[in-house]
């Protein structure tokens, strides 16, 4: 069996998931991580029993690796992305892409021309019901679309918001562009496309420089139309909700659950759709450690098996650019108080 080695750029929280997820997989052998924090990256090579590295440099000379997975802030995602991509190793980012398009376009531009794979970290997309809807629509059974909403009533305490978290510089933006990203990834997968945009962010509970609340009213290419609700101070915290309608069905997520699913021609296995998600499993509503690491290891495979089967992953790099562009002109509508073209 063919293995891919990998390494790991930052060893914080992230980086622990991708590495629990990778070595989890046989065809991954992790074999590195990088981190200039050196408790930090000692602290996961001692676990994973793998080598650690603080000049980046030397571990992008090595010839064993073949792919790499970016893990630090998100608007660093760039700088490390274009250099794996220049060294000729495959490229794997947690989401988003980075901060802005013009960012993300520069990353893409980079992995075509280096002739390496690009892949972003949407686990969301993984998920049974995300699945079972994306089926769903591929069959045709909502008819029409024409509504799509995305809710995402987080909490996070005021001390989440440490480091780099909360940061214009670093995270690039609050509720919409680091926690709503995953639901606003899914809502224009089911729906397609967006068109126009006009929405508000503000930041009404903690102190932070980016929002902690937003809403935005969109319409896809398609004609139909869609609401985006993103916040992290909703306290508890409630599961993520994605609604999906048209002429002739409605379907309707949350967390791991399927909440509607309804039609006007039943079909034999629609029960068993309905009972997704019924165990219970947790989420991220009201803390980030409640994501798990199942939905990482599922695309984490497919990713793998696209690179050695030579095939686009499903989430590449111009994929994952949609979303991105979606929150940056939400951002920029809030601002300037005017409807926004994409």
């Amino acid at each position: 069996m063919r293995k891919l080695g990998f390494a790991i750029v930052g060893a914080g929280s992230i980086g622990q998931v991708h590495a629990e997820a990778l070595s989890k997989i046989e065809q991954a052998e992790l074999k590195a991580v990088h981190d200039c924090t050196s408790s930090r990256g000692k602290a996961l090579a001692d676990k994973f029993d793998i080598d650690w590295y603080d000049d980046f440099e030397k571990l992008l000379m090595r010839d064993d690796i073949d792919a790499i997975t970016v893990c630090t802030p998100s608007s660093l995602h760039g700088d490390f992305a274009i250099r794996i991509a220049e060294a000729g190793k495959h490229v794997i980012v947690e989401k988003p892409l980075d901060v802005t398009v013009e960012r993300c376009d520069q990353i893409i531009e980079a992995a075509e021309k280096h002739g390496v794979a690009l892949s972003v970290i949407y686990q969301n997309r993984f998920k049974d019901n995300v699945q079972a809807m994306r089926a769903a629509l591929d069959e045709g059974r909502c008819g029409k679309l024409l509504l799509g909403d995305a809710h995402i009533k987080w909490y996070r305490p005021e001390g989440y918001f440490q480091g780099w978290k909360g940061t214009k510089k670093y995270d690039g933006g609050g509720a919409l562009m680091n926690q709503g990203s995953h639901t606003i990834d899914l809502l224009q997968w089911m729906m397609g496309e967006v068109e126009v945009v006009c929405g508000y962010v503000d930041t009404l509970v903690h102190k932070i420089e980016v929002e902690d609340i937003g809403v935005a009213a969109l319409r896809f290419k398609s004609g139909a139309q869609g609401i985006i609700e993103g916040s992290t101070a909703i306290y508890p915290g409630l599961d993520e909700r994605l609604g999906i309608y048209g002429e002739d069905g409605a379907i309707e997520i949350e967390g791991n659950r399927v909440v509607t699913w309804e039609f006007r021609n039943e079909k034999e296995n629609d029960e068993e759709k309905r009972a997704i998600g019924k165990d219970g499993q947790g989420g991220g509503a009201s803390t980030a450690t409640g994501i798990g690491l199942k939905n990482h290891g599922r695309q984490m495979r497919e990713i793998i098996n696209a690179i050695l089967e030579g095939k686009k992953p499903l989430v590449d790099g111009r994929e994952a650019r949609k979303s991105v562009a979606i929150i940056e002109a939400i951002y920029e509508a809030s601002t300037s108080c005017s409807v926004v073209h994409l």
